[in-house]
């Protein structure tokens, strides 16, 4: 018992649990989706004038369109050059690789020089000089583009359109030789013919 008689105070009562602390961080908010990789565009039209194996008057716009002597012939559309109706003619891959539209080898970008499976290249030199180099021979100016920018590959694209159309230059395939089992075979054939001869001119009894 206390001293003076006095009543011993309550125990404090135990405290409520707090439970688990709430967060007061705001959610993440997504990185946007990147943007769909897409060729590059001139800010105003673009002109390249020359001669390939063709004469070549392209004008490349703002919006992709490209004219051919003032007439609209195709159009760069994200990674892809279409008709004038939309149907996809090239496609470029993200490693430069260019097919056509079912993917069959058309060329390939090296950096922003154009370069066809046989070796043929296409580039647009810093001064505009469009560059041609053959299979066989040395690099040589061809002609003149304008106002290009970092449209590089969207008009070296539209002049090999103008160029080779969907189908570029590609390595020849050498004949294949016949192997062993076409020479057994011709073999067979001679000595079964050579044994038919025999036959035919043994003298009957």
């Amino acid at each position: 018992m206390a001293d003076g008689g006095e009543t011993p105070p309550a125990p404090a009562a135990p405290e409520a649990d707090a439970g688990a602390p709430t967060s007061t961080t705001a959610p993440e908010t997504p990185a946007p989706a990147p943007a769909p990789a897409a060729l590059a565009l001139p800010s105003a039209s673009a002109k390249v004038k020359g001669k390939t194996t063709k004469d070549i008057d392209i004008e490349l716009k703002s919006d992709g369109t490209v004219h051919s002597s003032g007439k609209p012939a195709a159009k760069i559309n994200g990674m892809e050059l279409q008709d004038p109706a939309g149907k996809t003619q090239l496609k470029v891959e993200s490693d430069g690789t260019i097919t056509t539209a079912d993917g069959a080898a058309y060329a390939k970008f090296d950096g922003d020089t154009l370069t066809t499976n046989t070796g043929v290249k296409y580039a647009i030199a810093d001064d505009g000089s469009l560059m041609n180099t053959p299979e066989k021979g040395a690099e040589k100016s061809v002609g003149k583009a304008t106002d290009v920018g970092s449209a590089k590959r969207s008009a070296l694209l539209a002049v090999a359109f103008m160029t080779w159309g969907t189908k570029a230059p590609q390595p020849k395939v050498a004949a294949a030789k016949p192997g062993a089992a076409g020479e057994k075979t011709a073999a067979t054939e001679k000595a079964a013919a050579s044994d038919k001869k025999a036959a035919a001119d043994k003298p009957k009894k």
